[in-house]
């Protein structure tokens, strides 16, 4: 039977959608199908009750005529593409039965104009704000006209009969449950539908990002290993080569950035964290950026041996290639030739937490500078003191991973003074 049933609606369907030319949105047309299923059954019951139990015959003639062209509504859509004008229409119908009824049942004091306050609900799932908006108006203005001539002294006809009363406020109760539950239930699944072709897009975006990311990144750090590999062939004088050079390594540490990005956003639980060896982090990324130091002639004051077993609890990939060696990058790039840079551990104020201090003596930030590095929105870039090109991501990439991981970290900087970085993370 419920096979058939769906059978029966498929086909009406697709009559009402007519996909070769059809501008409507389906989900329009689906839940204004269940709503006029629901509030018809409605309709026709009113008008039966004006049939047998009103003594005016024009409250049963309206009802009878609003609730047929209510339910001829949805053939609508086969001929006119405009949920918003059909659902009007529909709602139209409803607005005048009850009007008619509630004119003909006492007036302002008839139970059945608290229908009105469903009308936007249901003008708002199908056809939207604008619909809500609109008959939030209409109804309202209609239920004002009754009220004023309610207070103005006007005797409304009251032509129904007890029964017919106690019918109407059966129907009020009842229908009120049917009918919110239909539409917070169409309200549910159409937020369902929206949800997870959300997902679904969102995927194919992650795929196409991974992929592009990946062959990008391929060919930058070719192109990188070339300049690299020749570097010493050509001659370093040449202004040309420098800013290939520059831009190379602009352009891998921008799909760095990127990359480092989408494994933020692809997070959607917590990270494992593990205890890793402070001390051993720190000698490694310093042998990773050590080409780097010695192009600059940089020294680095660190005591490897008065900082043994000291581990702290973090994800050992985003630490080490994602923090340590963002922040170690940033001190060398925004240190002068020849200059220094001081990296000691030393306890935290916090409990069983460490406190790993990177300072260096280059050029240093404003007050600005430091108010907006972290902020999401901004971003700031700023050449280091070989001109060498930042994309004004990776501070914000690296708070991101330290909030996931429960560290926290300061920055403590003056302009030509150089800056003090502390990141405070909890030990192992």
């Amino acid at each position: 039977m419920k096979n058939k049933i769906l059978k029966v609606y498929n086909c009406f369907f697709n009559f009402q959608i007519d996909s070769k030319r059809s501008s409507v949105n389906p989900k329009s047309i689906h839940a204004h199908n269940f709503v006029v299923v629901t509030t018809n059954i409605l309709m026709w019951a009113y008008t039966l009750i004006a049939y047998f139990h009103m003594s005016s015959p024009l409250a049963f003639r309206v009802g009878l005529v609003c609730s047929i062209l209510h339910l001829l509504t949805p053939v609508l859509f086969h001929w006119i593409q405009n949920s918003f004008f059909i659902s009007s229409v529909m709602l139209a119908t409803g607005v005048i039965h009850q009007s008619s009824f509630a004119y003909y049942s006492g007036g302002f004091n008839s139970h059945i104009l608290i229908w009105f306050g469903v009308i936007p609900l249901l003008g708002g799932v199908i056809a939207g704000n604008k619909a809500i908006k609109l008959w939030a108006i209409v109804v309202a203005s209609i239920a004002a006209v009754f009220f004023i001539f309610e207070i103005n002294g006007y005797i409304y006809p009251n032509h129904i009969t007890k029964r017919g009363t106690l019918y109407s406020h059966l129907l009020l109760i009842f229908g009120w449950i049917s009918v919110s539950s239909v539409v917070l239930s169409i309200y549910n699944k159409m937020i369902s539908l929206h949800q997870r072709k959300l997902e679904n897009n969102n995927n194919k975006l992650n795929n196409l990002l991974r992929i592009l990311l990946h062959d990008m990144s391929n060919s930058i750090h070719v192109l990188n290993g070339l300049t690299n590999l020749y570097k010493d062939e050509l001659n370093k004088e040449n202004q040309r080569f420098q800013n290939m050079k520059r831009h190379t390594d602009f352009l891998a540490n921008t799909i760095s950035s990127i990359k480092s990005m989408y494994v933020i956003n692809s997070f959607e639980k917590e990270i494992h964290l593990k205890a890793v060896d402070l001390n051993r982090s720190i000698q490694m990324i310093l042998s990773i950026l050590e080409n780097k130091i010695s192009q600059k002639q940089l020294t680095i004051n660190y005591n490897y041996n008065m900082n043994k077993k000291i581990f702290v609890k973090v994800s050992p990939h985003i630490f080490e290639n994602q923090v340590l060696q963002n922040i170690f990058s940033n001190a060398i790039k925004f240190s002068h030739p020849q200059g220094i840079i001081d990296i000691k551990i030393e306890d935290s104020d916090k409990k069983n937490w460490a406190k790993l201090i990177i300072k260096d003596y280059g050029i240093g930030m404003s007050e600005e500078t430091q108010k907006k590095i972290f902020h999401p929105e901004q971003r700031i870039t700023r050449q280091g003191t070989q001109n060498e090109l930042g994309t004004g991501l990776g501070m914000k990439i690296l708070k991101n991973f330290l909030d996931k991981m429960n560290a926290e970290i300061h920055i403590f900087s003056q302009e030509n003074q150089g800056t003090e970085v502390h990141l405070d993370i909890p030990m192992a």
